[in-house]
């Protein structure tokens, strides 16, 4: 009982230490902070809303948001590290990207690879010649052949998949007279003087002209293909920088085992039977590998773009995943992922409920809109994961199919752009999430919440300099794409190079200032020796030398403003303190749990002697006396007690103010003898030290001037008296005015001074004595 009540009156003392705490912030606050407080509870500002209640909901709420968003940034980190393993994956897709794109061509006398495919003649090379050297590996490097289980491997490791496929997508030709959509009139597609030189077209682009009523030659030797669409090639649409492509086409899949001499002859036979025309657009190379150690797949595209202007254009993908779970760090991440987005639904559960309550506020705060674009891009990453687990899932856990040595049954293309798209989502999301979590940071310090301050402060200006920043430089990109786009138009396999297209030309001009690039200069003044050098230089003046110095200037001004005048809120200065004082506790309790001093355990040790005494046994009440309840007694006698014992305390406290009373008061003292009774003076003209010591008195004073009667006697003006140095020298102190001096003080010449005593104190009574009798006289 004794410890419950302690207990209890710690917890009283406790809460009213509190709320005397909170008392005095809550008269500290001003109504513009009162105001801002409420809303930051939660509260709408009004008369029937108590600011006592409004602050404590605000601690809550802020200690509730801080730890739950602690918790969601260490489950996103966790989950987007351990869900991709980007070391590896780099590691493994360069190994393989190496191969693939540096193997050179073995029958030309200078070095070619698959980026420097420009003709039909190059890409049919290529493809004979280098494909099946890395693809459809026969011997080992010093010529042994390899055995049956070591065949389908690239780099002898990467276990082919399922069957390589080529495929092709074809166009419709047309009637040039009749433009492509078949058009005639008054409106030509070609000029009239060219109309007979001019018979059939090809279109630039697919859509509805894909051709797929032909029949071109296939493999073997004999087989004609049909056009298959995407659904029965089991292949989805596919994107480039020139052109979306379809997923169907004319496909020939090489089966697995094949030898590199068969898949020779094949390509040699689609070269000479002018499997490739003017209708072809593009042509695809498809082939995934798996590593069964990293377990990854790995789907590698090659293609080739037929574009209508009759250049070849070849690019790669190469997309690395990994399907399903197998360990049990796959597990672990699922297990965080869930976690992020159970934490997610909370905090959208909180905004809404909030923006409900009080929309209007809710839309002035601009982390709101933070919030809102964290939470779409989440809702988007989810629908690729959604996506990803629908396709992947089946295709892993599913038997083993014999016909994966024989045909491309699996789009692992589509499936590695799904994976790429969240991780693209995921990047954008890492910069939002730990963006948000910078709302936080004016609760660390004073010099965090400074900066804090002035980003937030400088983001409405910052975000006007932007807008007005990006229309300059959309203008500046039109102009010079317009002028210099066709001369200076970069390399046509990196579509945006140079100035070409508008965000290339775009891209050029915020490079020009961020980085330095010198936006191809000596093309665009050979182009245009006049327009060139008047856009580059009114752009490096309004752009380099105004726009670019403003934001640094605005986020310089709102920082020194807020760090000389404060960031002015009590609310984030209180909650800073909050938070100390629980770090301090948890601290406490954490490393010095169960640390108890002398005074403690003696404590202790009494009240369980107490409380054996007089609750060892149940006590009753005793007939004849009401009133005497032996619990209340008890109560009584520990109420006794702890008043003793706070007497106690109090009685240590006061033992110590005394002492540091007494001392100070001695300090004071000694100082005050120091600088009365013994001054600087006095010691100097007292101590033996003295005579003789450079810079000091170094001779003895001369007393010759002194007004002396009766045997050289000195005579003594009054509050003045004589004393001796410790060599027996006399000097004069004044006890009015605290001087001493060597020499006698000048008085008035007397008549007849008899002689007194020089080393008695009482000499100077009789020189008063005689001066009443001659006055009396």
């Amino acid at each position: 009982m004794a410890e419950d009540d302690v207990e209890e009156d710690a917890a009283a003392a406790a809460a009213a230490k509190k709320k005397q705490e909170a008392n005095q912030f809550a008269d500290t606050l001003t109504k513009k902070h009162a105001k801002q407080l409420m809303l930051a509870a939660g509260f709408i500002p009004g008369p029937n809303v108590s600011l006592q209640h409004a602050i404590d909901t605000f601690k809550k709420r802020q200690f509730r948001e801080i730890f739950l968003y602690s918790l969601f940034l260490f489950c996103f980190t966790v989950s987007s590290y351990t869900q991709r393993d980007v070391q590896n994956a780099s590691l493994y897709v360069n190994s393989v990207r190496s191969v693939v794109m540096e193997k050179p061509f073995a029958v030309v006398p200078f070095w070619k690879g698959f980026r420097n495919i420009s003709l039909p003649e190059d890409c049919w090379l290529y493809l004979e010649t280098v494909l099946p050297a890395y693809l459809f590996e026969e011997t080992w490097y010093n010529g042994d052949p390899i055995g049956p289980d070591e065949k389908n491997k690239v780099l002898f490791v990467n276990h082919l998949v399922q069957a390589p496929r080529i495929r092709q997508v074809r166009v419709q030709s047309y009637k040039c007279g009749d433009g492509p959509g078949g058009l005639t009139g008054v409106f030509s597609a070609i000029p009239q003087r060219l109309k007979q030189y001019l018979i059939n077209c090809y279109p630039a682009v697919g859509g509805s002209t894909w051709a797929k009523d032909e029949e071109i030659p296939g493999w073997p030797p004999g087989n004609k293909l049909k056009y298959r669409s995407g659904e029965e090639l089991a292949t989805e649409y596919y994107s480039t920088n020139f052109e979306v492509y379809e997923g169907g086409g004319y496909a020939i899949d090489i089966p697995l085992n094949t030898t590199q001499a068969d898949v020779k002859a094949m390509f040699r036979y689609l070269m000479e039977n002018k499997w490739t025309d003017l209708k072809t657009r593009a042509l695809f190379f498809d082939f995934v590998t798996y590593h069964q150690d990293q377990r990854f797949f790995l789907s590698v595209r090659l293609t080739f773009e037929f574009l209508h202007i009759g250049q070849i254009v070849p690019t790669e993908s190469f997309r690395v995943m990994r399907l399903g779970f197998i360990d049990n760090a796959q597990y672990i991440s699922l297990v965080f992922d869930v976690l992020v987005h159970l934490l997610l639904l909370h905090f959208i559960y909180d905004d809404l409920e909030r923006f409900l309550r009080m929309p209007k506020y809710w839309l002035k705060d601009l982390w709101n809109y933070l919030s809102v674009s964290m939470y779409i891009v989440f809702g988007i990453s989810l629908v690729f994961k959604v996506r990803f687990f629908t396709r992947s899932l089946p295709y892993v856990n599913s038997p083993p199919e014999e016909m994966d040595t024989q045909i491309a049954g699996f789009d692992f293309e589509s499936l590695g752009w799904i994976s790429s798209q969240i991780w693209n989502w995921t990047a954008v999301n890492s910069i939002l999430v730990w963006g948000r979590a910078f709302r936080f940071f004016k609760y660390a310090n004073d010099a965090v919440a400074s900066l804090s301050y002035a980003v937030f402060d400088s983001s409405t200006q910052l975000v006007s300099f932007f807008l007005v920043f990006s229309l300059l430089t959309f203008a500046y990109g039109v102009s010079f794409h317009i002028s210099f786009g066709v001369d200076v138009g970069g390399n046509i396999r990196g579509v945006t190079g140079g100035l070409g297209t508008l965000m290339s030309s775009i891209f050029a001009q915020w490079r020009l200032l961020l980085v330095g690039g010198s936006n191809d200069f000596s093309q665009i003044v050979e182009a245009n020796r006049l327009l060139g050098p008047l856009l580059l230089l009114t752009y490096q003046i309004i752009g380099a030398m105004i726009a670019i110095k403003l934001p640094a200037a605005i986020l310089n001004k709102t920082y020194s403003t807020i760090s000389d005048h404060g960031s002015d809120d009590p609310m984030a200065k209180e909650f800073r303190s909050v938070l100390a004082r629980g770090f301090n506790r948890m601290v406490s309790k954490i490393f010095f749990y169960g640390k108890k001093d002398d005074d403690e355990l003696f404590r202790l040790e009494r009240e369980a002697q107490h409380e054996q005494a007089f609750h060892g046994k149940p006590q009753r009440r005793k007939k004849g006396k009401k009133g005497e309840d032996v619990e209340e007694i008890n109560k009584n006698f520990h109420a006794i007690e702890r008043v003793i014992e706070d007497f106690e305390r109090n009685v240590k406290v006061m033992g110590v103010k005394v002492e540091v009373f007494v001392d100070t008061e001695l300090k004071k003292f000694a100082d005050a003898q120091a600088k009365h009774v013994e001054p600087a003076s006095t010691l100097l003209f007292g101590r033996k030290e003295a005579w003789g010591r450079p810079g000091v008195y170094l001779d003895k004073p001369d007393l010759s001037s002194c007004v002396t009667m009766m045997g050289n006697k000195t005579v003594l003006p009054p509050n003045w008296k004589l004393y001796h140095s410790e060599e027996g020298d006399p000097f004069y102190y004044n006890i009015t005015d605290d001087t001493v001096q060597w020499d006698p003080p000048v008085v008035m010449m007397a008549g007849v001074i008899p002689e007194i005593e020089e080393n008695d104190d009482d000499a100077e009574i009789i020189v008063t004595k005689k001066k009443k009798k001659k006055k009396e006289n």
